[in-house]
């Protein structure tokens, strides 16, 4: 089990331990990441590692809680109390955009929550970062559909939403000159499905941003 530190000094040294970790995640992959490889890295004793994390799982759950945090961070910024005035064209481009320039920012996330290895922790984990969202966009499509029974509007938000792991897939699987036009098809049928789904006024033609 984690143990978070409460000492400045222990708290720049696990830091230290989850940075480098990330890095040979990334490098060697989930099968060959090592305790021991990583606490040499990060310049720290095994004993020191053990403190904080029992196992490499362990250190997974800590980069995966970073994630959650910018995910929190940012439904709090893109829904605001004012995001139900937003155009919804404007506010499905920016947080695709966001998501896009997260992972690239952060490729470890697609590598962590991609698969999950059936770790009921990292799964919910991934709920709790992708259910800020949901939720936002739930308030959203009630102010735009007020008529809409909660559970059309859940499911909705949902399917708007996990629309982007379809797209994260794809963009691992083109070229990178293509990404541009998988991103812009993403924001197109999610707008269409958003505007279907409340019933309300189609934003002009092209307009993502």
């Amino acid at each position: 089990m984690r143990r978070h530190p409460k000492q400045a000094r222990s708290k720049a040294k696990v830091a230290a331990i989850v940075e480098v970790a990330t890095e040979h995640l990334l490098t060697h992959g989930y099968e060959a990441l090592s305790t021991a490889d990583v606490a040499k890295a990060a310049n720290v004793s095994i004993g020191t590692l053990y403190q904080f994390f029992d196992n490499k799982d362990d250190l997974m759950h800590a980069i995966a809680e970073e994630h959650l945090e910018d995910m929190q961070a940012f439904s709090r910024e893109l829904f605001g109390p004012d995001a139900i005035y937003v155009p919804p064209h404007i506010l499905v481009s920016r947080a695709i955009d966001w998501l896009v320039q997260h992972n690239m920012v952060n490729p470890s996330y697609e590598q962590i929550f991609g698969e999950s290895w059936g770790d009921p922790a990292l799964m919910k984990l991934q709920e709790t970062a992708m259910g800020g969202i949901v939720e936002g966009l739930a308030t959203v499509i009630r102010h735009h559909a007020p008529q809409l029974a909660e559970e059309n509007v859940q499911v909705g938000a949902a399917l708007l939403v996990y629309t982007t792991k379809t797209m994260f897939m794809l963009l691992g699987q083109t070229p990178v000159a293509a990404h541009a036009l998988v991103i812009g098809q993403t924001k197109t049928m999610m707008l269409s499905y958003f505007y279907e789904l409340t019933e309300s006024k189609k934003a002009p033609e092209g307009a993502h941003d």
